[in-house]
């Protein structure tokens, strides 16, 4: 139907497909930005937070319904992220002294750990998501049957599953009528 806008997932796939641009673009803003880092774990950090992110968007994109995940990441974590950097990289360290340096560093050495995990964790919530949801495609189908007043199977006529293959054996050409 031509109003089938939001039944249809339409909304949630537009949404999902500008999520996906925009965390995709905010990735290559702090590629850039990273680039320009002096500290070289810092970079290697920020490179494997890059493709860790990236890897959720590629994922999401086979799993619409992963758009909580992928909201979460591209208007919380990829901001607050390149922000950071930014401020990094505006920060004038000459006026910066010994233990002020040591506890910055630490901050966002801390910070960059702390956000890999929740990227990791992220990306296994996505991909533990297909199991669920043919849970809920198997309790939907069973629902429906159940609303049709369908019969359901009986476990004691199928004990080792012989009937169910000789089920879909192939014809022996006999047909019944």
């Amino acid at each position: 139907s031509v109003f089938c806008l939001d039944s249809c997932g339409f909304v949630e796939r537009l949404r999902m497909a500008h999520m996906i641009k925009t965390g995709r673009k905010r990735i290559r803003r702090l590629g850039s930005l990273r680039e320009k880092l002096p500290d070289a774990v810092w970079r290697e950090q920020l490179k494997k937070l890059e493709e860790s992110a990236e890897a959720i968007l590629d994922t999401a994109v086979q799993s619409p319904q992963a758009l909580e995940i992928v909201e979460r990441l591209v208007e919380d974590f990829l901001p607050a992220l390149v922000e950071l950097v930014e401020s990094y990289g505006g920060l004038d360290r000459r006026t910066l002294f010994g233990d002020e340096i040591r506890a910055v560093n630490r901050g966002i050495e801390d910070v960059l750990t702390r956000m890999q995990a929740v990227f990791e964790d992220m990306l296994d919530r996505l991909n533990r998501k297909p199991v669920t949801d043919f849970s809920k495609q198997v309790n939907f189908v069973n629902r429906m049957m159940d609303r049709a007043g369908l019969p359901e199977a009986d476990p004691a006529r199928e004990t080792d599953g012989a009937q169910r293959q000789s089920s879909h054996a192939e014809p022996s050409g006999k047909e019944e009528i």
